[in-house]
């Protein structure tokens, strides 16, 4: 399955894809990214070739459009998307990923597109995802908090173009209490120090529990 989030700026894109890497995670299911997780062990993916050697699981990916943009060299786009297409169609792999508007994709990554998802803000404790199949909203909307989920990935990192040629991508977990970003939101809410590695390693002993 294909599955795009679609928003502009600041419209929790990122942070509902990184729900969905969580949920992936907790259902058993093997986590690719490119982008850094913390909390979630999961697979890094900086490269097409990467791309091609994922199989049964689900893959993140942030800022889409900087490897299937619809503007990008030919050759290089149409080598991400059929290696994605691929993936989703014959190994397992379900894949997410963000995009601010649908036209910069890439035409037949669009066409494949089984689910557009639109996160909407409800308040500062509650996002609201709906779902559609073109036009038409499909499945019922799913609620989620995202105050934890900001925890589990850097909200201020910058996502980059694909790199040539790396090798297949080996499985990493990244302590939360390393994410500088989340460590920054704490402190901002009066949390420091102590305080702040105690709610890190009890999100991380969460996510933990969850998996037994």
């Amino acid at each position: 399955m294909i599955v795009a989030f679609a928003g502009m700026l600041g419209s929790y894109k990122t942070c509902s894809l990184t729900y969905f890497a969580l949920m992936a995670h907790l259902s058993g299911q093997k986590v690719y990214s490119n982008y850094r997780l913390y909390g979630i062990p999961y697979y890094p993916v900086h490269s097409i070739e990467q791309v091609a050697s994922m199989k049964d699981g689900f893959a993140a990916m942030d800022e889409f459009w900087l490897w299937a943009d619809s503007r990008v060299a030919t050759s290089k786009r149409n080598r991400a998307v059929a290696r994605i297409i691929s993936a989703s169609r014959h190994v397992g792999v379900d894949f997410g990923f963000t995009v601010q508007l649908m036209h910069m994709a890439d035409r037949r990554l669009r066409q494949l597109t089984d689910l557009t998802v639109l996160p909407k803000t409800l308040s500062g404790d509650s996002v609201k995802l709906e779902f559609y199949q073109g036009t038409s909203r499909v499945k019922l909307p799913v609620y989620y908090d995202p105050r934890m989920i900001y925890a589990l990935y850097d909200t201020t990192e910058v996502v980059e173009e694909p790199l040539p040629g790396e090798t297949e991508p080996i499985r990493v977990r990244f302590p939360i209490r390393e994410n500088k970003a989340w460590i920054a939101f704490l402190g901002n809410n009066g949390i420091w120090g102590k305080n702040a590695r105690r709610i890190c390693d009890g999100i991380d002993a969460e996510i933990r529990k969850a998996e037994e």
